[in-house]
């Protein structure tokens, strides 16, 4: 069973509209990432990633040319930026969904594409066809108390 996170445009008022972009995002250890790491970064046009990771790699190299780091050295350290792209790497994606106007609405188990699409389009709309649901815009986080009479999880202040 795959687990799919739905991203749908945020602030969208046609369900239809909305449903035609709406993006699933299978979840998981992606291989593609762990197996090509930089040129999958490329390929997707996750530039913020891409970046810190060659930056890391003429750090690395750097390290190398000066015998701060040993040749072995950059072998594992490559492995284990694949390692690290090949479980991140889904998640990067999704940031970038977020990014680009798509938010984050629902996640929905499914065997393929199509049963997790059928689960999510059930759920969503409503029998009239209005969407239950619209991801709202992104905004400012409020304290709930003036936050100096609130001590942790308490509402009160004294307990």
């Amino acid at each position: 069973m795959a687990i799919y996170s739905v991203h749908i445009p945020v602030g969208g008022a046609d369900p239809a509209a909305v449903a035609e972009r709406a993006a699933f995002l299978r979840e998981g250890f992606s291989r593609p990432a762990f197996l090509f790491g930089p040129f999958w970064l490329l390929a997707r046009g996750l530039w913020r990633p891409l970046g810190v990771w060659c930056l890391a790699a003429v750090l690395v190299g750097f390290a190398i040319s000066y015998g701060l780091l040993r040749d072995s050295a950059a072998t594992w350290l490559y492995l284990v930026s694949c390692v690290f792209l090949g479980l991140e790497g889904k998640s990067f994606v999704g940031a970038a969904m977020e990014r680009r106007g798509l938010g984050l609405v629902d996640i929905v188990a499914g065997p393929d594409l199509i049963a997790a699409e059928r689960a999510f389009f059930s759920r969503w709309l409503a029998i009239d066809g209005a969407p239950v649901a619209t991801p709202a815009a992104a905004r400012a986080h409020a304290p709930v108390a003036d936050a100096a009479h609130v001590i942790g999880l308490f509402p009160e202040a004294g307990g």
